[in-house]
């Protein structure tokens, strides 16, 4: 219930901020990986597990690489992303894209919540095999943006069909 307000309230006070103010999403993104940093760094034990901080470690490093992918592609995108625009000048609208992420953002940690809320989560063989799958997947998802980030800057608005994007036509969200 705490990190759901705190997720509601890092999302809200953004959209308030900037968002409604400037009628802008430049910081959506970068907020939405503030608030998952944020809400796992909030359930973290005074005394964590192994296990807690392999975990916890990963979703940090994801959000990170992933905030800050997607807050430089929208700095090169002059500061929009077309799926606003519908919704921009419409607060009510513009505040329900950052309500649901507040609360995918709860969604998507919960399985990192319970591990954290856990205080008998000791590192078993299973944690270093999905340790290793996240780091793979981290390297996917990784590829996969820097590709298509070199792509797109030179053939706009056509689809990637090289490199990783040869195989899956989301290559990045399989490494999720």
């Amino acid at each position: 219930q705490n990190v759901a307000l705190l997720a509601l309230g890092l999302q809200w006070f953004v959209f308030i901020i900037h968002g409604v103010r400037a009628h802008s999403e430049l910081y959506y993104d970068l907020s939405g990986s503030l608030t998952h940093i944020c809400v796992i760094a909030a359930t973290i034990p005074e005394r964590p597990s192994r296990r807690q901080i392999l975990v916890s470690g990963c979703v940090l490093i994801w959000a990170v690489r992933l905030g800050t992918f997607l807050f430089l592609r929208i700095l090169f995108a002059n500061g929009r992303d077309s799926r606003f625009d519908k919704m921009r000048d419409d607060p009510s609208a513009f505040l329900a894209a950052w309500t649901i992420q507040a609360l995918w953002v709860v969604t998507v940690q919960l399985p990192v919540i319970l591990i954290n809320s856990n205080a008998s989560t000791e590192l078993g063989a299973l944690d270093f095999l999905c340790f290793l799958i996240f780091a793979l997947g981290l390297a996917l998802e990784f590829v996969a943006d820097a590709q298509k980030f070199a792509f797109r800057a030179i053939n706009h608005n056509t689809f990637v069909n090289q490199g990783v994007w040869r195989f899956s036509r989301h290559p990045n969200f399989f490494g999720e």
